[in-house]
C-alpha cells in the first residue's frame, strides 16, 4: 500500500518537528511549512494527497490558504488541526473544503489513520 504524501502546515516548530519524527517511526514522509505563504508554495511544486492545516497562524488565514490550496490541487484533502476547543457549528460552513477537524493534541495513531482514510478518499 502506497503512503500518502501529506504536508503539515503550522506555526509551531516544536510541534511540527515532534510530528514530522513521529511519522517518519511509521514510514510516512512529511514536508513541513511554518507558514502559509511557505505551505502554498510547497503546494505549487509538488503534489500532496493530504494537508494537515493549523487553523490559527500568524499571517495569512485558514480560509485563504484553504482556498488557495484548492485553487492550486482540487483534489487535496485538508484537515483542520485547532488548539482553541472545537469549531462552533456556524462557522463550519467557512471550512466546507476540510475533509475533517481535529483538536490538539492530537493521538498519532488516530492521525495516521484519519490521513489513510482522507487519502483513500481522494477525489477523481
Amino acid at each position: 500500500m502506497n503512503l500518502p504524501k501529506v504536508l503539515l502546515i503550522d506555526d509551531e516548530q516544536e510541534f511540527v518537528s515532534a510530528l514530522k519524527e513521529r511519522f517518519a517511526l511509521r514510514g510516512l514522509t512529511v514536508e513541513i511549512a511554518l507558514n502559509g505563504e511557505e505551505g502554498l508554495s510547497r503546494i505549487k511544486t509538488q503534489s500532496f494527497d493530504v494537508v494537515l492545516l493549523d487553523m490559527r497562524m500568524p499571517g495569512m488565514n485558514c480560509q485563504d490558504i484553504m482556498r488557495h490550496i484548492k485553487e492550486i490541487s482540487p483534489r487535496t484533502q485538508i484537515i483542520i488541526m485547532t488548539g482553541y476547543g472545537s469549531v462552533q457549528e456556524g462557522a463550519l460552513d467557512e471550512y466546507a473544503d476540510a475533509y475533517t477537524f481535529l483538536e490538539k493534541p492530537i493521538k498519532i495513531s488516530e492521525l495516521m489513520e484519519l490521513i489513510q482514510q482522507a487519502a483513500s478518499e481522494l477525489p477523481d
